[in-house]
């Protein structure tokens, strides 16, 4: 999978664990805090992988936001060196992707750092990205 290729759920992925969505997870729009889909991945990853989590890239596609109350069905599959986990509303079946992987998947088309930031601006514009955050 690259950066511009859309995340799928695996056909071989499986019920890892459920969750219930709690007011800690809930940011100032009611909806479940970005990064909290990111815990929610760690949860369902089996001990050995949880205990190496020396990933190198980690993608979220968020398909539909979860709220306070509601039931998250946490699906695990893994792939070559990637860990995918499916968090699907155990209500309606909508859902998110998260794939965290141990091998740098970047394409690496920009010749420097500001050269990502200006193409990730660009998306923003777009609609094609709603937010980026900085990782040092």
């Amino acid at each position: 999978t690259t950066m511009n290729e859309k995340l799928k759920e695996p056909e071989n992925s499986s019920l890892a664990t459920e969750y219930t969505v709690c007011r800690h997870d809930i940011d100032t729009n009611h909806h479940v805090n970005n990064l909290n889909y990111l815990d929610f991945a760690y949860e369902a990853l089996p001990e050995c992988d949880f205990l190496s989590t020396d990933f190198k890239n980690i993608e979220i596609m968020y398909k539909h936001e979860a709220k306070l109350g509601e039931t998250l069905n946490l699906f695990y599959a893994k792939q070559d060196n990637s860990s995918f986990i499916t968090i699907k509303n155990k209500a309606d079946d909508t859902y998110s992707f998260v794939n965290l992987s141990k091998e740098h998947i970047c394409p690496c088309r920009f010749k420097s750092i500001e050269d990502a930031i200006s193409d990730m601006d660009r998306q923003i514009k777009e609609g094609k990205i709603i937010r980026y955050f900085e990782v040092t």
